[in-house]
């Protein structure tokens, strides 16, 4: 009857290849009988859905041939999904057949007019859910051939697939114009099958064909530049895994990040007026009746268009971009603690020519040296300090290695075995080159040497620096004068003095060799009676306090 095709189908055990689902005889025939003369065939429209799903299979295992077998689990997914709705789609389109019979069946005396125009109608919507479900069939042939999803679960592995094979084609053009270079010929070149080769030289012949060599120098650049950008994107994703999002509450609703289903969503206590709806239209907001919620892609960008949306402004008074940023700053801090205190500190080899990098402790006592620039840090009385950093890691420094090449490769293709975060403000490369040791100071723009890194803080010469005079060296003692005799001794071994300097210790040792001049007796008394008076003037002061 009716009420059984509306029911949602059911999946059938009979043949696991295949899977079938229940298809509503009993609608298709009154289908049938409502718009034709001729009898029902018993079991026609299961197997006419069942033909169409076998052909879907078909493909399904063609396309399986075809891609890796990550993409298999997705193939299936897809082709499940095309069996369910086509049988609920057939269902439903036997059920609106039955509705109103034909004219040529019913006749055209009081022939319901009305109720054929809505079946009509619903017929075309049907037919047009039918190409939907047909559309499958393409997202099938595609699984596997084209981009990668940033909602597919296993987006990191295809791309580090798809990483692995383009570096695979990078080495192989590289060898093969090697080859050709050469022995000026492709015969016998062993990086490519007998039928590769053949096309490459039908290629090289052609007219069209620019350059001297097998692969043009535009090729190998373009999958060069698609290499970086599959690593950029493989580092995109893995750190927004790592990192991830947060979510804030605003005036009615709140916002939250749903990882699993990758989407940044926003639920509101009541429905928007419509202002706030265009608004959340024009910045990539869709209304999904499904999870009941408006809702986009889980990126950066979906912060920066929230930030154009009055209506979901946290209430704390920041900007959701701001709110991101903060909670990158802090899991990128809890990353850095997490690791500095679970690795043992490292001891960079110092046999041969080497870089290091040191980044600050976790801790309080650590937390407002952490990326902050040079200048700043110093204006605020801190020093780059060694007993405020942990060395994480230390390598050989090849050479032409320069500072920025160890930026860039920290920052974008860093090694599997570095576990700190990416090269930031405030960290220092330590080089070790020659046997010398120099340290280099990660700042805002570009690095800034701090010698001060490999020496402890000497505070003796620190209060030098602040009270020397008379051009003295910082030599561990204040306002010492050098002697005449230490002078001349220094002039004998070929140093260098300054005759001002010589003069001013000539001057000091006379002045000490003078015996000191006792005063007259007039003076003496001059001097016992201004005295005096202070004595009976302080005597009386301090008797006024007795009283």
């Amino acid at each position: 009857d009716t009420g059984a095709s509306s029911e949602a189908p059911q999946p059938e055990q009979a043949a696991p290849a295949a899977p079938y689902y229940t298809i509503n005889e009993a609608a298709a025939k009154r289908a049938k009988d409502a718009n034709s003369f001729s009898d029902y065939k018993q079991g026609s429209a299961t197997a006419e859905y069942r033909h169409y799903v076998d052909e879907a299979v078909q493909l399904a295992e063609r396309q399986k041939q075809r891609v890796d077998p990550m993409y298999h689990e997705k193939i299936d997914s897809l082709l499940d999904t095309y069996a369910r709705k086509l049988a609920a789609n057939m269902n439903k389109g036997y059920e609106i057949d039955a509705r109103v019979p034909s004219i040529l069946i019913a006749g055209g005396s009081n022939f319901p007019t009305r109720k054929k125009e809505k079946q009509n109608a619903a017929r075309d919507s049907n037919y047009r859910e039918w190409q939907d479900i047909q559309g499958l069939l393409d997202k099938i042939r595609s699984t596997g051939m084209g981009g990668i999803s940033a909602d597919d679960p296993q987006a990191v592995q295809k791309l580090e697939k798809k990483l692995e094979s383009l570096e695979k084609s990078q080495e192989t053009m590289k060898a093969v114009n090697a080859y050709y270079r050469k022995h000026k010929t492709l015969d016998g070149c062993p990086h490519l099958l007998p039928e590769q080769l053949e096309k490459l030289k039908a290629d090289m012949a052609s007219s069209w064909h620019l350059g001297d060599k097998p692969f043009a120098t535009w090729a190998l650049s373009n999958n060069s530049a698609e290499i970086r950008r599959v690593k950029d994107r493989i580092k995109s994703l893995s750190q927004q895994k790592e990192i991830g999002f947060v979510g804030w509450e605003f005036d009615g609703g709140k916002v939250e990040a749903n990882t699993e289903a990758n989407r940044l969503q926003i639920f509101f206590e009541d429905k928007p007026d419509e202002a706030t709806r265009e608004a959340l239209k024009s910045n990539g907001f869709r209304w999904s009746p499904k999870a009941g919620v408006w809702q986009r892609q889980l990126t950066s960008n979906a912060y920066y268009a929230a930030d154009y949306v009055k209506a979901i402004a946290p209430l704390t008074g920041e900007k959701p971009t701001e709110l991101q940023r903060a909670h990158i700053r802090a899991q990128k801090v809890a990353a850095q603690e997490q690791f500095a205190q679970g690795q043992p500190e490292q001891e960079a080899p110092q046999d041969k020519d080497t870089f290091s990098i040191y980044q600050i402790k976790g801790g309080d006592e650590t937390r407002d040296l952490r990326f902050e620039p040079y200048d700043r840090l110093i204006a605020a009385g801190h020093r780059v300090d060694a007993k405020n950093y942990t060395l994480v890691y230390s390598a050989p420094l090849t050479p032409g290695t320069s500072l920025e090449d160890i930026y860039t490769r920290f920052n974008i293709d860093h090694p599997k075995d570095f576990k700190g975060h990416s090269l930031s403000v405030s960290d220092v490369v330590v080089l070790h080159q020659n046997g010398q040791d120099t340290a280099h100071y990660v700042d805002s723009f570009g690095y800034k040497d701090v010698p001060e890194f490999l020496q402890p803080e000497n505070y003796l010469k620190a209060a030098e620096q602040t009270t020397e005079q008379n051009y003295n060296m910082i030599d561990g003692q204040i306002n010492n004068i050098p002697t005449a005799t230490e002078l001349e001794e220094k002039a004998k071994a070929g140093g260098q003095i300054s005759l001002a300097e010589y003069a001013e210790a000539l001057k000091a040792e006379k002045k000490q060799a003078e015996p000191e001049k006792k005063s007259s007796i007039r003076a003496q008394l001059k001097a016992a009676k201004e005295q005096a008076p202070k004595k009976q003037a302080r005597q009386k002061t301090q008797d006024l306090e007795r009283s």
